[in-house]
């Protein structure tokens, strides 16, 4: 976002009317910086280790203040790893946080305009809103079952479950996993497991940007046949260990990443 942003001002700044590129009039802008990746594989930080120490600084540069204060950031977040201390606050989500430490009444303030998955709003701030629960189909497996044992899945000293480090680190990441900062931007609850209480799952799907889920369905909605079987497969005893709890009808909505995409344009209009 960094990159395109600052290629966008420079373009309408400059009153010339030729066909501009990032590649031939804005070549330093094509060399990212360790700030500009959401997640980074051994490869892109192995390149990176020539130019930059291991807080984001150019080796051969003077730091700007954005520069200085992202190292600083990333001092802190080392210095707390190595000493097992408490784990930051910004590494908890914040619907997590407010769920936790916010009164049901007062949840309406976090329901901002564009966050149209956020079940509180200033309109109904005494509504019990259904909180989004996200499952992404980026996981070799799907996961704990019950609830209450994912819930549970989180080390205190690291703060989220070790799943989200090993789906990370694949080098199959597409856009599913490119649509997981809106989704939590928009007021969605993300978990690494596909348990019972899970609302919505983001994966591929083939023609449609959301569909609710039956086990009706065809596996060929799917872009990938045998993720897409084995997301069936789960949703399938889920709803019969509902069925079975008495718990009725489960709801489970099947989104891809424009449908993401959608909500978001909506609440920024």
């Amino acid at each position: 976002f960094h990159i395109v942003s600052k290629f966008l001002k420079d373009l309408y700044d400059d009153a010339s009317g030729y066909e501009k590129s990032i590649k031939k009039d804005w070549l330093s802008l094509a060399h990212p910086r360790r700030s500009d990746f959401l997640v980074m594989s051994d490869n892109a930080k192995t390149t990176l280790q020539a130019t930059e120490d291991e807080y984001g600084l150019r080796i051969n540069e003077i730091a700007s203040a954005i520069d200085f204060d992202r190292a600083l950031e990333e001092v802190g977040r080392q210095k707390s790893k190595k000493k097992g201390g408490k784990v930051p606050t910004t590494s908890v989500p914040w619907q997590t946080n407010v769920l936790k430490n916010v009164p049901d009444h007062e949840r309406w303030i976090f329901g901002g305009k564009a966050q149209k998955l956020w079940p509180h709003s200033d309109e109904h701030a005494d509504a019990d809103g259904s909180m989004c629960i996200l499952y992404p189909d980026l996981f070799s497996d799907l996961g704990l079952e019950e609830k209450e044992e994912a819930n549970n899945d989180v080390p205190l000293n690291v703060g989220e479950s070790p799943r989200w480090k090993d789906a990370m680190e694949s080098k199959s990441l597409g856009n599913v996993a490119a649509a997981l900062p809106l989704a939590k931007a928009l007021g969605v609850i993300v978990t690494p497991h596909l348990h019972g209480a899970v609302t919505h799952v983001l994966c591929d799907l083939k023609r449609h940007t959301m569909l609710e889920w039956s086990s009706m369905r065809p596996l060929s909605i799917f872009s990938d046949a045998d993720s897409g079987s084995q997301l069936h497969e789960r949703l399938i005893s889920l709803e019969e260990s509902a069925a079975l709890d008495g718990a009725g009808d489960r709801s489970v909505l099947l989104v891809s990443p424009d449908w993401l995409e959608e909500k978001w344009e909506r609440g920024n209009e």
